[in-house]
């Protein structure tokens, strides 16, 4: 039996796309595109990865990742990188930014007593994908998606605007 990476077998899982015959990292190694290396490095973030070689995906995943929008299309092909699970962990728990506010009193104009909050953002590139299951068969035949949708608060400030796609079974088959 393969052994897949949480992130991608639960990829595999629900949308249908084989990642058979991919060579997992361990430690710190990286598969990546080898415009992405250096001296046999890639870095991420403050990590100098040893690059094993190119990530070869599967020519659907790539198309699913890429989708309809121009600049995952573009960016997809050479900017996929396969690291291994520890560090896949670790960038899901470190590598957002943190930052820390105080809510502000509106009568005031100043400081809320015990109002101090944090709020983490995830990169801009960031990828994310969810399933839709219909209760009522055609209900999704109907569904609208925006191109562009905001996720959580600070649309004032472009926070948390992305491009949404809404992939049917055919088009990932």
């Amino acid at each position: 039996m393969a052994y897949f990476p949480p992130a991608l077998g639960a990829l595999e899982c629900d949308s249908g796309v084989p990642l058979n015959g991919l060579e997992w990292p361990t430690a710190m190694d990286i598969y990546a595109d080898e415009t992405l290396a250096h001296e046999q490095k890639v870095i991420l973030e403050e990590y100098a990865f040893d690059a094993k070689g190119p990530f070869v995906a599967p020519e659907k995943l790539k198309a699913l990742l890429a989708g309809k929008d121009a600049a995952w299309s573009a960016l997809c092909p050479k900017h996929l990188c396969l690291v291994s699970d520890d560090m896949m962990a670790h960038f899901t728990r470190n590598a957002c930014e943190v930052s820390q506010h105080v809510r502000i009193n509106d009568e005031s104009g100043t400081a809320a007593d015990q109002a101090l909050f944090n709020q983490e953002n995830v990169p801009a590139e960031t990828f994310f994908y969810s399933l839709l299951h219909e209760l009522r068969t055609g209900c999704l035949d109907e569904l609208q998606v925006p191109n562009v949708i905001q996720i959580g608060g600070d649309g004032t400030t472009g926070l948390g605007f992305c491009t949404a796609d809404l992939v049917g079974k055919e088009e990932r088959q």
